[in-house]
């Protein structure tokens, strides 16, 4: 896959503990700005929340991403949870409305604490699991989630000018087995002069599979 390098890879690693209010985390619920609009799929059903990345942080530890804000990734990824009939992601770049990816340039008083109900406003979701950021890959157990870097193992004839901006790898919550396909990852790709200008609206995913 030919992709721009964007510093070191960062390394997201599960970590057990509750995460912070504002703090990277996977599954639970986002701390969102007020008029924040939660993106739905192609048939106008709300997508799955997968995981937040406070900029701060992840500035941090590699400076080719914005130091404000917040950056959350959502997509139809009811599939990859064990739901059979829900839309499925397939080899290869997938259609438009499968993910979205969203920023604020926000500051953390801004943001509020969200929880996730269903239909009768009853508490679903999954349970939260926070995220350490590092640079060291012997950090990884057995998932290995990344950030920018641009190292992706699998690949297909992406465009030059592309960023790795996610990668996400099979892993287990508490209460969630999120399971990629064959092995595989499942990436965020975005033009690097969007990457630069903070525009996420063109991020597209690929998942490669063994």
């Amino acid at each position: 896959m030919a992709i721009i390098q964007k510093g070191e890879t960062v390394y997201l690693i599960p970590a057990r503990d509750d995460p912070n209010v504002c703090g990277c985390r996977f599954f639970g619920a986002p701390d969102l700005p007020e008029d924040f609009q939660w993106p739905v799929d192609m048939d106008g059903y709300d997508m799955e929340f997968l995981c937040q990345i406070h900029a701060k942080e992840l500035h941090a530890v590699n400076p080719a991403f914005p130091e404000t804000g917040m950056l959350w990734f959502f997509g139809c990824a009811a599939s990859l949870m064990g739901e059979a009939d829900a839309p499925a992601f397939v080899p290869g770049y997938q259609q438009d409305g499968m993910i979205a990816v969203r920023y604020a340039p926000c500051r953390d008083g801004e943001l509020l604490k969200g929880d996730i109900v269903d239909e009768n406003g009853d508490p679903a979701g999954f349970a939260p699991i926070g995220i350490r950021l590092s640079l060291n890959e012997d950090d990884c157990a057995e998932s290995r989630h990344s950030m920018l870097g641009g190292k992706p193992d699998d690949g297909a004839d992406a465009p030059d000018d592309e960023v790795l901006l996610l990668c996400l790898d099979s892993f287990a919550g508490e209460d969630v087995e999120f399971t990629i396909p064959d092995g595989g990852y499942l990436y965020f790709l975005i033009p690097d002069a969007d990457l630069a200008a903070r525009r996420f609206d063109r991020v597209r995913a690929f998942l490669a599979v063994e």
